[in-house]
């Protein structure tokens, strides 16, 4: 070891004793500066090293090969190599102290760098994520260590710098021209094989923050495996054999270690782990995606096409990011990404419609020899109904035209000849177009397009069958007439046996053509082709969904403008909607939310807009809404139209009203209302429908009476105290205010909570005007708490909050005898429980309900549009009201292993603004000064240590 270290360390001296070796950290420390000065140093814009670390790692592809063709070769070359090998270190020795003294001038190369990373934390608010910075400098040390150990390879081999210094740079060029560009042209299973050996994928993936200890494995097993040839070089060296002999052994040598190093990479791919070291999980999938991904039962495939000449780059990147963590988070899913502007994007969209292809060939035959069936029997019937249109005329022709009767009737006839005969060639103008489609397939893939031919061709045949019925029953009427002579009645009859066989055969390839599948293949096709798209492909069984694509792809300079950060939008959006798009494959039968008030109709979705976000949101995620005015009109909606087969689940939220309103304009006051609306919602229960029941404070209790409702939740083991409302002491501008307003964040829960009180876990939720509920559980209800707020001394139940309520919220602060506590009709407690979802048995079945002890928590105004900038990220001021909505439609519908919030946004730093002057002088720095600086130590360690 001694030996070695001494090698080690006179090596590294000999790179400093000449001024190349101090020129190259001057060199590489200018570079960089440019790299970071233009792609990082940008005010307004993330801050961020992702970039810099990217193509840092493509200067060292000129720069190693020049720090390591000298290692080996100059010995050779001054002769002192045989003195070296000749002392008791031996080939290892020499191999590797060489080697280390590189990978440490490696090292120091990159120690002026440090000054990027300290600059960006001096003039980013807030601090840059350190995470991806340790990754990307990891990543350069590992990088460099495996270009400085081909180098050394390439030094052993021969005695010329120069020879050595080109072989190296060949190489890794090379490398990284099969690797990424010939990888995706070369097959699947080559094709494979050398992506798993591209450097550059490996780089990306650690300069954005991913350590995966495959990746760390295929750097060291590269390295280790370099090393080892240029101990078997020199090995072969000392052996003095004829080159025959030494060349064969070279190869079975190569062969022997490449196939160790082989099968260790194959182990450490299969057995890794990685570890998302960013700050803001940005490389993880959210809970909520996370429960989308296990329900998955097949493979499933995430395409994203699109022209990236056309794109925004860095938006696109965001969304791969995403996409590629969907790829690791389960087997059963995969993602690719087809350039469609690339000749090699024409390659991969082909292949993937053929490979969909060939997972449907028994639907596409079977599809086939349905439409070549209907090409036979289009044949027929056209020749069958043509044949019809002279036997109806000959029915004409032996009725008395003398008669106006029988005028008529030939008249009739006729005209029902000529339609017979325009509906003969109209099939055989669509049996044409059918067998020019059979015979020449313009569809994509090679393949007629199916859906394209199906619907016209039913819809032609329906209008045939039309036509025979009608007519059909037209002849019976005749033949069964007895004021019509016998000899066309007997015409007739014959005929109606004719078409019943037409419509009987016809009947028979409506239901076929009808029957044709919808074929995967060439519905990607036909995205692909009309259009940049967003794919999420399930299996055969589930079909496939789209994401919008202009909902993710959003411009990242318009969004850094307008103060936010792309990185904190982009992606958990694009997370958030393909987890949505993996659920309308998974859950087809997505919940519909009824919106159930007591006020006019189209009051709630109507011109007042008061859930018009809220909808939005919940429509992304697959879920449907709903008005239901109930109190005005008491009848059911009808939700036919949105759900045929009445399969999908039904969750009412129930929209409280306030009973201490007036008539107004109404003949009903608030309290009337609120009878009427409890009625509903007793009916509602004794259906056993799930219910999502918003509470208001109550004016019943103040005149003796329970509120309406509080029969309907106590059967759920549910109390709350309608009579008061709590209030917080808070200080106001003008002195001290009682506020209704209740910010929670929910504590941790025990294991044995209800999942949605888990899923708020960290969250903050705002509850307006809240009801303290109390959980009265009894042999046949259980309830659970559900938003629990820790209980202070500036927090109570108030009794009399009416007054409170009824001032306008821009002057409660005026008022002057604000509420305070009153130990003999207030309460404080410990803690306050204000929302709680309970179950009871119901006729064998288990009915849910969750009671919110607040009214206005999901509106627009409280759960969306109160929103902040959080340091360049655009955020929800309070994220629980939104999960604790779709929380809660998730478990009324029976899917509770979907409860879980979605992905939360965290702050990103962000290039504080930098006047000219500073940015200038900021740029001299790193580009000259620190430069000369290296320069400059170089000078004086030479003057000093000459």
């Amino acid at each position: 070891m001694s030996r070695l270290l001494t090698i080690a360390q006179r090596e590294l001296v000999s790179m400093f004793r000449v001024p190349a070796g101090w020129i190259i950290l001057a060199l590489f420390a200018f570079l960089t500066g440019v790299l970071f000065v233009n792609m990082t140093v940008i005010p307004g814009q993330p801050g961020s090293m992702r970039y810099f670390f990217s193509y840092a790692s493509w200067l060292l592809i000129p720069i190693a090969p020049a720090i390591s063709m000298r290692l080996i070769s100059e010995e050779y070359r001054s002769g002192s190599f045989e003195s070296l090998r000749t002392t008791p270190a031996g080939d290892w020795a020499v191999s590797l102290g060489k080697y280390l003294a590189s990978v440490a001038f490696l090292v120091l190369m990159l120690v002026p760098t440090l000054v990027f990373p300290l600059t960006l934390h001096l003039i980013s608010d807030p601090a840059p994520d350190l995470g991806p910075v340790a990754s990307g400098y990891l990543m350069l040390i590992l990088v460099g260590s495996l270009y400085l150990a081909v180098g050394l390879v390439a030094s052993a081999l021969t005695p010329s710098q120069t020879l050595a210094f080109l072989g190296t740079l060949m190489a890794l060029i090379l490398w990284m021209v099969v690797t990424s560009l010939v990888a995706p042209r070369a097959g699947v299973v080559l094709g494979d094989v050398l992506g798993r050996l591209s450097i550059a994928s490996r780089i990306n993936e650690l300069s954005k923050g991913v350590i995966d200890t495959s990746t760390i494995a295929f750097f060291l097993l590269g390295i280790l495996w370099m090393l080892v040839l240029t101990a078997g070089v020199l090995e072969a060296k000392r052996l003095g054999r004829s080159k025959l002999v030494v060349v064969q052994l070279s190869i079975v040598f190569v062969l022997a270690t490449g196939c160790a190093v082989f099968f260790a990479g194959v182990l450490t791919t299969r057995n890794h782990a990685r570890i998302d070291v960013t700050a803001t999980g940005a490389h993880r999938l959210s809970p909520r995606a996370e429960s989308m991904v296990d329900r998955l039962t097949g493979p499933t495939e995430l395409v994203l096409a699109i022209d990236m000449s056309r794109a925004d780059r860095r938006s696109v990147d965001l969304v791969v990011d995403v996409l590629e963590a969907y790829d690791r988070s389960s087997t059963l899913v995969s993602a690719q990404t087809i350039d469609l502007g690339s000749a090699d994007g024409q390659h991969q969209t082909r292949a993937l419609i053929d490979k969909l292809a060939d997972r449907q060939r028994e639907q596409i035959d079977e599809n086939l020899r349905t439409l070549t069936e209907t090409d036979t029997l289009l044949s027929s019937l056209a020749s069958s109904m043509a044949e019809i249109a002279p036997s109806l005329e000959d029915i004409g022709e032996n009725l008395d035209p003398g008669s106006q009767l029988g005028a008529s009737n030939k008249a009739f006839f006729e005209q029902r000849a000529a339609l017979m005969r325009v509906s003969a060639r109209e099939l055989t103008a669509q049996q044409k177009m059918l067998s020019e489609q059979l015979q020449s397939p313009t569809g994509v893939g090679d393949m007629p397009d199916f859906e394209a031919i199906a619907s016209p061709l039913a819809d032609g045949i329906a209008r045939a069958i039309a036509q025979v019925d009608d007519l059909a029953e037209q002849l019976t009427s005749f033949a069964d007439a007895s004021t019509i002579e016998p000899a066309p009645r007997s015409l007739a009859r014959p005929l109606i046996t004719r078409l019943q066989g037409i419509r009987d055969r016809a009947s028979i390839a409506h239901t076929r053509v009808r029957t044709i599948e919808r074929i995967d293949a060439q519905r990607v096709g036909r995205a692909i082709q009309t259009g940049e798209a967003l794919l999420v492909i399930g299996p055969v069984d589930q079909g496939i969904s789209a994401v919008d694509l202009e909902a993710v792809l959003l411009p990242a300079a318009g969004i850094e403008r307008a103060g936010g950060s792309a990185a904190g939008i982009i992606g958990p959006r694009t997370q958030e909607l393909v987890a949505s798009a993996i659920a309308q494959l998974v859950i087809p039968e997505q919940p519909i939310l009824v919106l159930v008030h007591g006020y006019k109709p189209g009051e709630l979705l109507g011109a007042s807009n008061f859930f018009q976000r809220t909808v939005a949101q919940l429509a992304q995620h697959g879920v449907q809404c709903v008005e239901w005015a109930a109190v005005e009109q008491p009848q059911h909606p009808n939700l036919s139209s949105i759900d045929p087969s009445g399969l999908r689940p039904v969750v009412y939220m129930v929209i409280a009203v306030d009973s201490a309103a007036g008539a107004g304009e109404s003949s009903m006051n608030g309290a009337k209302r609120a009878t009427a609306m409890a009625s509903v919602v007793s009916g509602l229960v004794e259906q056993g429908r799930p219910v999502l029941l918003s509470l208001n404070p109550s004016v019943f209790p103040t005149f003796g009476d329970p509120d309406p409702m509080s029969a309907i939740t106590k059967s759920f083991g549910i109390v709350p105290d309608f009579g008061r409302t709590i209030l917080h002491d808070r200080a106001g501008s003008l002195g001290r205010i009682a506020s209704p307003v209740s910010e929670v964040v929910q504590p941790e829960v025990d294991e044995d909570a209800n999942p949605i009180a888990d899923a708020l876990h960290g969250l903050n939720t705002v509850l307006p005007w809240a009801i303290p509920i109390a959980i009265e559980n009894t042999p046949d209800a259980h309830a659970q708490a559900i938003i629990t707020m820790p209980g202070d001394n500036e927090t109570w139940s108030e009794s009399r909050w009416l007054r409170l309520r009824s001032t306008p919220n821009n002057a409660r602060e005026l008022m002057r005898d604000q509420p305070v506590y009153d130990e003999g009709s207030d309460i404080r407690a410990s803690s306050w429980i204000l929302a709680a979802a309970g179950e009871r048995r119901i006729d064998g079945a288990t009915q849910r309900m969750i009671v919110v002890g607040s009214n206005g928590w999901a509106n627009d105004a409280v759960a969306f549009d109160a929103e902040q900038l959080v340091e360049g990220r655009v955020t929800r001021k309070y994220p629980g009201n939104a999960v604790l909505l779709e929380s809660s439609i998730s478990w009324l519908s029976g899917m509770d292993d979907l409860i879980a919030p979605g992905a939360d946004a965290r702050p990103i730093a962000m290039i504080n603004p930098l006047d000219q002057k500073r940015l200038s002088m900021l740029r001299w720095i790193l580009l000259a000064g620190i430069p000369g600086l290296v320069l400059l130590i170089g000078m004086a360690t030479r003057l000093v240590f000459g």
